[in-house]
């Protein structure tokens, strides 16, 4: 016959074991929603894990009070008791970060442990144990393998890591030598400036999280920071560290703080522009000739119609085509053929931006443009330089003309 307490604690334990089906059913599902949704599956998760702590509370009511009844031996209630105990098990916990014994790190690594395990309170300090310990490594892990799993213990491991990894004196000198060790600015960049407030700024936030005033008013004390201070200005190149050395002559002594300080360096690297990256691009030497390729100029169809309207001399860059220029008509012979390669000029056409297998007076049979030949230079030069003077040559007069002049004379 079923005794009468197995009947008050089967209605609560048919709906534990269906919470823990959607519970089970439901957490790798969380990750998978959207931010929009994320939050709103999250109240509802955290009120389920609230009901199934209801029941862990009613069940472990009902257990201790059935211990009173003759029917049930020690053994039942003691196998009837672990089963719930387990419960907590399913209630699953976010992955916590491995804390390795770094002075540094503790802070945010207990900070991630006390919301998540510590102060749970459906988990008992065996479970705490286990789940703190299997968080460590290194030495942190070494100072809990002298303890034995036990309740009383938790608290006593607790303890022994705030006392060897939180020492305010440690951290403090931790936070500080950071500060001294910081690496200089390697460029005159807006990322390198942001680098430096960034990793200043979080020093800082840190030392004051200590509950220590990095700054004083006091114009009789010198303050941490004023101390910091000529370090921390090396750190920044030169050209924003001579900007810092004009404002802070603009400063009375109590504003030199460390706000004054970040805001400084925080609106150097948002006014800075491009210009001082073209000027330290403009610096580098250039390469090897021999390494630069001819790349070939590709003109759109308007480009190509502009510059036949006003066409643009290679050598002064004047509205006339090369071969009237009078700088290049006045050179020699070799220089010009100097002055082509420079400018690489195709020795056809005097003309850049083409490779020989597409020049136009390639089916002309050109060799070499007349400019660029030993032949009659003096008369080449003269017709290219005045082209519409040319003198026609003279024609023979005709009978009739010549008996004109004649009789007019």
């Amino acid at each position: 016959m079923r005794q009468p307490w197995k009947k008050k604690i089967i209605p609560f334990d048919t709906e534990r074991k269906s919470l823990e089906h959607r519970i089970q059913r439901l957490q790798p599902r969380q990750e998978e929603l959207p931010d929009s949704e994320r939050a709103k599956a999250h109240v509802g998760y955290n009120q389920l894990l609230d009901l199934v702590t209801q029941l862990q509370s009613k069940a472990n009511d009902l257990l201790k009070n059935s211990s009173q009844q003759p029917h049930l031996s020690h053994n039942t209630a003691t196998q009837n008791q672990g089963e719930c105990v387990l419960l907590s098990a399913i209630v699953q916990i976010p992955k916590l970060p491995t804390y390795s014994g770094d002075i540094l790190e503790f802070k945010a690594f207990w900070g991630q442990f006390d919301g998540a395990v510590h102060r749970r309170k459906d988990f008992d300090n065996v479970t705490k144990f286990v789940h703190l310990k299997s968080c460590l490594s290194g030495e942190a892990l070494q100072l809990a393998n002298g303890l034995p799993v036990t309740a009383e213990n938790y608290e006593e491991l607790v303890k022994l890591l705030h006392d060897r990894f939180h020492r305010t004196t440690d951290i403090l000198d931790a936070h500080i030598n950071r500060l001294l060790e910081l690496q200089p600015a390697s460029s005159h960049s807006r990322k390198e400036l942001l680098r430096l407030h960034d990793e200043i700024n979080c020093q800082l936030l840190e030392i004051r999280a200590l509950g220590r005033d990095i700054d004083t008013r006091d114009t009789t004390l010198i303050s941490g920071f004023r101390m910091l201070l000529p370090r921390l200005a090396n750190l920044l190149p030169p050209r924003t560290r001579t900007r810092w050395k004009e404002h802070s002559t603009k400063l009375t002594e109590e504003r030199l703080t460390s706000k004054a300080f970040l805001s400084f360096l925080i609106q150097q690297a948002f006014c800075m522009d491009h210009t001082d990256n073209l000027a330290n691009r403009k610096t580098r030497p250039p390469p090897a000739r021999q390494n630069i390729r001819r790349q070939t100029r590709k003109h759109t169809t308007i480009d190509a119609l502009h510059s036949s309207i006003t066409p643009k001399c290679s050598v002064c860059r004047g509205n006339h085509r090369l071969p009237n220029c009078k700088r290049f008509l006045s050179q020699g012979l070799e220089e010009r053929k100097k002055t082509a390669r420079t400018l690489h000029l195709f020795f056809k056409c005097l003309q850049p931006g083409h490779p020989a297998t597409e020049c136009k007076l390639k089916a002309r049979g050109w060799i070499l443009h007349r400019l660029l030949t030993s032949r009659s230079p003096n008369q080449q030069i003269r017709r290219q330089a005045d082209p519409d003077n040319e003198k026609q040559p003279s024609q023979k007069k005709s009978r009739l003309e010549e008996n004109t002049e004649a009789s007019a004379n």
